[in-house]
C-alpha cells in the first residue's frame, strides 16, 4: 500500500466515484482536482 500526504486544511470536495477517491483542493489562485486509486472492497 503506498501512502501520500495530502494537506486537507484547502479541501473543498470530496467524492468517490469508479474506484478512485476524488479531492478537489483550494491552491488559492486555482482549484486542483485530484484522483486517487481507492477501489470498493465488497464481501459477500
Amino acid at each position: 500500500m503506498k501512502l501520500s500526504k495530502v494537506d486537507l486544511s484547502s479541501l473543498v470536495a470530496i467524492a468517490h466515484s469508479d474506484g478512485y477517491l476524488q479531492l478537489l483542493l483550494d491552491r488559492g489562485d486555482e482549484l486542483e482536482f485530484l484522483e486517487i486509486p481507492a477501489p470498493v472492497s465488497r464481501s459477500v
